[in-house]
């Protein structure tokens, strides 16, 4: 009898470590997770170009810069989780935006299958073209007119001002862009970024994805221009003197 219960409490104890590593393991791979798909310091930093210094100048350091939250990753049947935002910040005096990407490796995958390439892109190679459209409105005045097949709506694609600056970390891939000419003003409905694959750019045709960025109803959200963003600008503008 003494055994038996003996051997219950054993039974017990392992059953009761054996969840609990159980548990541990699970949140440990799910703080990884988190850990291991923030943005690299790369990625954080400002992009130093003559827009964003020249503004930062006029303005005595004194920059409004701002983000909103929106729905980061693709999500549609036949690009569901290939691409993400993970930031994109807004610069008013400078009529700028900076865009981060993400992609995992299993994208590059995916795009071999999707088109049929004899290898899966090499990681360290620029495959995504990214380009910004913002929708007008021609009569902001006037808000009753603003469906998508109204004719006093205006789309306009915004090029990358430079190449991206790249990193990776673990498995997953990041390119940061820099738009120059995007004002939000009140004749601003909203800003998409759209995703296309280097060797396929026809933009006629539907982009391999798409993730909206802006919208005028959207609320906007303070983001602090941090010690090495600075530092980074005024480096700039001494070089550049």
């Amino acid at each position: 009898m003494i055994k038996k219960k003996f051997s219950m409490h054993v039974l017990s104890f392992i059953f009761k470590l054996l969840c609990t590593l159980i548990i541990a393991s699970v949140v440990g791979v799910f703080v990884w997770r988190i850990f291991a798909s923030q943005n690299p310091k790369s990625m954080k930093r400002l992009i130093a170009n003559e827009k964003l210094c020249q503004a930062y100048a006029a303005n005595d350091g004194d920059l409004t810069l701002f983000k909103q939250d929106f729905d980061s990753i693709t999500r549609a049947d036949h690009n569901s989780g290939y691409f993400s935002i993970t930031s994109a910040v807004f610069i008013d005096e400078a009529d700028q935006v900076q865009v981060v990407l993400r992609y995992n490796n299993s994208t590059l995958k995916h795009i071999k299958e999707d088109y049929s390439l004899s290898n899966v892109p090499d990681r360290d190679t620029d495959i995504v073209d990214v380009t910004l459209i913002v929708v007008y409105d021609e009569t902001p005045d006037d808000k009753t007119d603003n469906s998508d097949t109204s004719e006093t709506i205006r789309r306009v694609r915004y090029y990358a001002s430079g190449e991206p600056v790249a990193d990776k970390k673990n498995i997953y891939n990041y390119r940061k862009f820099v738009f120059d000419g995007i004002d939000t003003d009140k004749s601003v409905i909203a800003v998409y970024a759209d995703f296309y694959y280097k060797e396929d750019i026809n933009y006629e045709k539907e982009p391999y994805g798409s993730l909206r960025i802006y919208h005028a109803e959207a609320a906007n959200k303070d983001v602090s221009l941090k010690r090495a963003d600075k530092k980074n600008i005024e480096a700039w503008l001494e070089e550049n003197k």
